[in-house]
């Protein structure tokens, strides 16, 4: 299984770092909040990112589509389109 980067193209050694615990712990929260905006927009309709209504605002602000877990189950099942679908839960 690809991930995004792997399937864009991204240089091996980028992808690599990205995933980098340390460098993720590095950057701000604006500056990551820009890279998901950035990584949304530029796969679009491929893409729907689904929010717990239990998660925190700085994660929910970049959903499509909020709600329980049930309700985001149904409605990423409706999401034929979308290649990726990003869950945004909650651990209970």
């Amino acid at each position: 299984m690809e991930t995004v980067l792997e399937k864009e193209k991204v240089g091996e050694e980028d992808v690599q770092n990205s995933f980098l615990l340390e460098n993720y712990l590095k950057l701000s929260d604006a500056h990551i909040a820009e890279r998901i905006e950035l990584a949304h927009q530029k796969l679009g309709s491929r893409v729907v990112i689904l929010g717990h209504h239990y998660q925190r605002d700085d994660v929910i602000r970049h959903a499509d589509i909020t709600g329980d877990s049930y309700q985001l189950s149904v409605m990423a099942a409706q999401r034929k389109d979308a290649e990726f679908i990003v869950f945004c839960g909650v651990h209970f």
